[in-house]
């Protein structure tokens, strides 16, 4: 189950895989997502997406995740 605080983080590491992953879940503002976006514009951040589902096939791509998908996961709206 998602935490239900905003803006909060687990993190998980592998030695020996030299493996790191983060999960952060927020409430982001429109300037925060302005900024995001001007980031991804400039390629100043990537984010890297595995898998992308239309809009129709949204309980798809949440039962992707539930299912423990591994990479990002993206809803397109047209």
């Amino acid at each position: 189950m998602w935490p239900r605080r905003p803006d909060t983080c687990r993190s998980e590491a592998s030695e020996d895989r030299k493996l790191h992953t983060a999960v952060i879940r927020s409430n982001p503002t429109a300037g925060t997502l302005s900024t995001l976006a001007g980031q991804v514009a400039s390629g100043a951040l990537k984010v890297s997406v595995n898998s992308e589902f239309d809009l129709e096939r949204a309980p798809e791509a949440f039962a992707a995740f539930d299912a423990g998908t591994v990479g990002e996961i993206a809803i397109t709206v047209a």
